[in-house]
């Protein structure tokens, strides 16, 4: 099944993490944005005003986010830096 959603990655930032730009492959457009939040240790999603999702692509953005969460988290333990964050 071709996916719903692109995600691809901001080049030109001077961040520590990572920033994604969510692109729906239907529409062709930039739909919200894929960004770490230092406040919950772990990325999260934040749409564009006015989008609507299908279950299909909820899933898709989640499955997504909770990868890189888990790889940020396994590269604080590679580091020696992990701190029982969860």
């Amino acid at each position: 099944m071709k996916p719903n959603i692109t995600f691809l990655e901001v080049e030109h930032q001077e961040k520590k993490t990572k920033t994604f730009n969510v692109i729906s492959n239907h529409i062709n457009e930039n739909i919200g944005e894929i960004s770490f939040y230092g406040g919950w240790r772990c990325y999260i999603f934040e749409p564009l005003a006015d989008t609507r999702f299908s279950y299909e692509c909820m899933i898709e953005i989640a499955e997504f986010v909770n990868k890189l969460t888990k790889e940020w988290k396994e590269s604080l333990i590679e580091r020696g830096i992990y701190n029982g964050i969860k």
